[in-house]
């Protein structure tokens, strides 16, 4: 009888303990995080690491340059050698499409997913994100947070004028946006990209929407030349097949001028900067401790903030030393509840003065 009761207790204790377990694995990533924010910030990482070695990998989705990615995860890895990365790249839609479908299907495989902000909202709508709280939370950048913290900005992108000084000396280039609708910049020497959509937004946002749209079709009255795709048209820059490209990337003339090539910039005041590369934390992920890992060195200064940095990108940790810095120039970068319900209207008025292009 002993024997039998002892054979019942075990199996109840067996039953209890899984019926506990699974309720703990049943617990979203935000939960299981959220639980470790009480903790010092050594506990913390101590906690995290210990269970990320029992989880064994991250599953990263990500928008952006396979090789700027990879040196992330090479970054990362040099850091958590106990984890492997497994990365799927993709244009911006693409990743987001792909994890938004799974989650839909209930096949939960990502853990981090990194696209551009205004491709976020996807996946905000179906609660495919959690909420995270990163340690580096308190030094990111101001002007590129989500204010409702549903994901983390890694870095973004600096417009500013670019010019052939071979064509062009730095004193009769142009000072800012204004100088490039003077007439003597008429007739095919500029050029601006098929799909300028967040300088177009800078500029709204800027010089407010009656004197924005009175000066874009000024602008586009000078003859522009269109083109698609921003590497390509500082090749073509370079190559002089016009003087200047109203909207360039900085991270491209920084790589290119230090190759040797004749080009310069303009830094404007306000400096316009792109909507965001963000970070977000799948809710169901299935690896939530190595994902937190995975998301704090993005944001670090030392680890994932300085990778974006080498790789002439304007991280989003203001701690993080860069290779550009501007002095006395304010910026403006777009806040994704105020700007994304005018995104169809932007477009809109971008193809009516510049030109449509199909899509």
């Amino acid at each position: 009888m002993f024997v039998i009761k002892s054979i019942i207790y075990a199996t109840i204790l067996a039953f209890t303990l899984s019926i506990i377990e699974f309720s703990a694995s049943a617990k979203d990533a935000p939960e299981i995080l959220a639980e470790l924010t009480r903790l010092s910030p050594s506990q913390r990482q101590e906690r995290l690491v210990a269970a990320a070695k029992k989880e064994g990998k991250v599953v990263y989705y990500a928008s952006g340059d396979v090789k700027d990615n990879q040196d992330l995860i090479v970054g990362f890895k040099k850091r958590y050698p106990f984890l492997e990365v497994e990365y799927s790249g993709g244009g911006g839609s693409q990743v987001v499409d792909r994890a938004h479908t799974e989650f839909l299907a209930k096949h939960y495989v990502v853990d981090v997913i990194n696209s551009n902000a205004f491709r976020m909202p996807t996946l905000l709508r179906s609660e495919v994100l959690g909420r995270y709280e990163s340690p580096h939370e308190k030094d990111l950048d101001e002007a590129l947070k989500d204010p409702k913290d549903r994901f983390m900005p890694l870095y973004t992108t600096a417009i500013v004028i670019g010019y052939n000084t071979i064509q062009i000396s730095p004193q009769d280039a142009p000072k800012g946006y204004a100088d490039l609708i003077q007439p003597k910049w008429k007739g095919r020497q500029m050029a601006l990209d098929q799909e300028a959509h967040s300088w177009f937004m800078g500029i709204l946002g800027i010089m407010g929407e009656k004197e924005a749209l009175e000066y874009a079709r000024k602008l586009a009255a000078q003859g522009l030349v269109r083109r698609r795709g921003h590497t390509l048209m500082t090749q073509l820059l370079i190559a002089g097949e016009y003087n200047i490209q109203v909207e360039a990337y900085l991270h491209n003339f920084l790589e290119l001028k230090e190759k040797g090539a004749p080009i310069n910039y303009v830094v404007t005041n306000p400096l316009i900067l792109r909507p965001p590369s963000v970070a977000g934390l799948a809710k169901k992920s299935p690896h939530p401790h190595a994902a937190a890992l995975f998301i704090d060195f993005l944001l670090s200064p030392d680890g994932g903030q300085k990778i974006l940095a080498d790789q002439k990108r304007w991280p989003a940790n203001a701690k993080t030393p860069s290779t550009f810095s501007v002095k006395n120039v304010k910026t403006w970068a777009p806040e994704l509840d105020a700007w994304l319900p005018r995104q169809r209207e932007v477009l809109k008025k971008f193809d009516e003065i510049f030109g449509a292009r199909a899509r």
